[in-house]
């Protein structure tokens, strides 16, 4: 009987040391998926932000060749009223 209780409180401890290296296992996981988890979300802000700026870009060349175009026909338009004027 004695034997048996021996056996139950070495159980007992080693289901106790046993417990504390799941639980700090556990909580290593849940911290790397947390990390894992905030560089995925950190990589998807940075390409979000890429995409807007990139859209950006391509409004503002967009309006670059607009008023470059503009003040072309201004130029131009310029221009032929000069060369109007000097044959008169």
């Amino acid at each position: 009987f004695k034997q048996a209780q021996e056996e139950k409180a070495a159980f007992l401890e080693l289901n106790q040391a046993l417990q504390r290296k799941l639980s700090d296992y556990l909580r290593t996981v849940n911290k790397k998926s947390d990390d894992q988890k905030e560089a995925e979300k950190t990589v998807t802000d940075q390409e979000q932000r890429y995409f807007k700026c990139l859209a950006q870009v391509n409004e503002l060349r967009d309006e670059l060749r607009r008023l470059e175009a503009q003040y072309d026909n201004a130029a131009m338009e310029m221009k032929k009223r000069f060369e109007d004027k000097e044959r008169k």
